[in-house]
């Protein structure tokens, strides 16, 4: 899991009101040294870590994707573009509302927006779209029917029949090296099955994982996994760490034959 810099993790502490004193005669305060706090924490079995993902640690890791594709982009997805203020993304969702909830992003990214799913192969497919008593849930849109315990956060449901391109379609002619962002709810495997080419020439590739039986006929955490290491890529970082009581989780893929995974 992507672990907190020390400053910021003091700096978070004092913004809520705490400060840390050192012990009695202990010399320095352990505040003006937070690396070595978090490292006293560790020997007694706690981190710090953060619990979702941040632009300043994606970027840290040192990708310079040409060309990023933001797949199940609904509103936007801001750690994703401060990370790479200089890429061109291509924002890509199956819900024409999408369209016009990117416009914020006009005139502070360079992008162009594709109004389709993508699968393993071209056709259409049939979302369903659910919403609660309060709000339609464009975000939670599957092409997967939900499994009971997940259906029961919601009260209606719309079909809608969209058309399906491939990653490797819509990759073609793009400037490499690529990143991409998969949040597809539950479709992320048929998503990459449709990518062969455009990982060929991928750095990195962030999935909203599934790890619970959200959807009937759902992948496995472990064939996802399986699915990147054919092509090439293993978990570098978790970026939402997977918990015991979440559905899923955001992981990190990298190339395993980049430099990242010497010893």
């Amino acid at each position: 899991m992507s672990r907190a810099r020390p400053r910021d993790f003091v700096k978070l502490l004092r913004a809520m009101g705490v400060e840390l004193a050192p012990r009695e005669g202990a010399g320095e305060s352990l505040a003006d040294r937070p690396r070595r706090l978090l490292r006293q924490l560790e020997r007694k079995g706690i981190s710090v870590e953060y619990s979702r993902p941040r632009a300043e640690v994606l970027a840290g890791y040192g990708f310079a994707p040409a060309t990023v594709f933001d797949i199940g982009v609904d509103q936007g997805t801001p750690f994703l573009y401060q990370a790479f203020p200089d890429a061109r993304f291509v924002l890509i969702d199956p819900l024409a509302e999408s369209a016009e909830k990117v416009r914020r992003w006009e005139g502070r990214i360079d992008f162009r927006f594709e109004c389709c799913a993508l699968g393993a192969r071209p056709g259409t497919v049939t979302l369903r779209i659910p919403s609660t008593e309060a709000k339609v849930r464009h975000s939670r849109a599957s092409a997967l029917d939900f499994a009971p315990r997940n259906a029961e956060q919601f009260s209606a449901w719309e079909s809608r029949e969209v058309p399906v391109k491939t990653l490797d379609q819509i990759a073609r002619n793009r400037k490499a090296p690529f990143g991409i962002k998969i949040d597809t709810e539950g479709y992320e495997l048929e998503v990459l099955r449709g990518a062969r080419k455009a990982l060929e020439k991928t750095e990195f590739v962030i999935a909203e994982a599934s790890v619970k039986r959200r959807y009937k006929g759902g992948y496995r955490f472990s064939e996802l996994v399986a699915e990147l290491g054919r092509s090439g890529f293993e978990i570098y970082d978790f970026l939402k760490p997977i918990r015991p009581d979440a559905a899923d989780c955001d992981v990190l893929f990298a190339r395993w034959d980049s430099e990242r995974f010497d010893f």
